[in-house]
């Protein structure tokens, strides 16, 4: 008598078509399908209910999060279908969990985050930079002052994700710079860090370290010119950009300590998060994003 027979699992998901051609969704479909777990696209524009079951929700909708917030109707009702069937549903594993994607869209409540989780383990403090949000260029220098700001620093857009613009930043090296920069924005301290970030993915009880490229060494000394750029041309595994080149008089460092980065792991120990990490020294970390 042959068993019975197991119903594949059934994972909704919802990508951008650019996201989804990224990852070669139809061959993973294919190949998934044989492991018996099943693909299955939602179709935001229409109730999720009537397309599910689901055993599990991944998605990628910070775009429609972004352009909900920003007032658009049909994005709002998007994001609606699919935070109703959640909460109609709330056994069903969502990757990642509305709330802390919700949480990372604004830089200025990301960093407040980071502050908030400040810790030490061992030798080594983890921190986040000094920085401040800022809606004017009214009474600049005494908000720095306060945050504890100085030269060089970074300018981004509050949205950390979602949009283009989230990516446009700038390095300035005096505050005749913000004369300039568009508003709101978080000025966030420039940390050296040898031209290398580390991101921590963070998945249940595991974590993933991936080294990418970033921003090369700098001082006020260094540039008096405001340096725009996108992070994507500085930071993405293939980017070549002049502002990520290594000063090759500076010692390379060994990847940060695994103990460290497993401590870190725990402090975000959510469904799934995706953190960038600094790692200016042996005896310091720094957040950012």
């Amino acid at each position: 008598m042959s068993g019975i027979e197991e119903k594949p699992k059934r994972v909704g998901h919802w990508l951008s078509e650019k996201k989804a051609k990224k990852l070669n969704i139809a061959v993973l479909s294919e190949r998934l399908k044989r492991e018996g777990i099943e693909l299955v696209p939602i179709d935001l524009r229409q109730p999720v209910e009537t397309q599910g079951p689901f055993d599990l929700i991944i998605h990628k909708i910070t775009d429609l999060m972004v352009a909900a917030d920003g007032g658009d109707e049909q994005a709002a009702n998007a994001v609606g279908r699919i935070e109703t069937y959640i909460a109609t549903h709330p056994g069903i594993p969502v990757i990642d969990p509305l709330g802390a994607v919700q949480t990372l869209l604004d830089r200025s409540v990301c960093y407040q985050m980071m502050d908030d989780m400040k810790f030490k383990f061992r030798d080594t403090e983890v921190c986040s930079p000094p920085h401040v949000t800022l809606m004017d260029s009214t009474d600049l220098s005494r908000k720095l002052k306060r945050a504890g700001v100085t030269f060089p620093c970074v300018c981004k857009p509050l949205v950390a994700h979602g949009t283009k613009l989230a990516h446009q930043m700038a390095i300035v090296f005096n505050e005749a710079a913000f004369e300039t920069m568009k508003y709101p924005c978080v000025a966030q301290q420039f940390i050296s860090h040898n031209a290398v970030l580390y991101k921590i993915f963070v998945v249940g009880k595991a974590h993933f370290l991936v080294q990418r490229p970033s921003i090369k060494n700098l001082t006020a000394l260094d540039e008096k010119t405001t340096i725009f750029f996108d992070s994507h041309d500085v930071s993405k595994p293939s980017a070549s950009s002049h502002l990520n080149e290594i000063d090759q008089r500076v010692s390379t460092q060994s990847p940060p300590d695994h103990r460290v980065i497993a401590a870190v792991a725990r402090q975000f120990r959510t469904k799934m998060v995706r953190l960038p990490i600094h790692f200016v020294s042996g005896h310091q970390f720094c957040f950012s994003t």
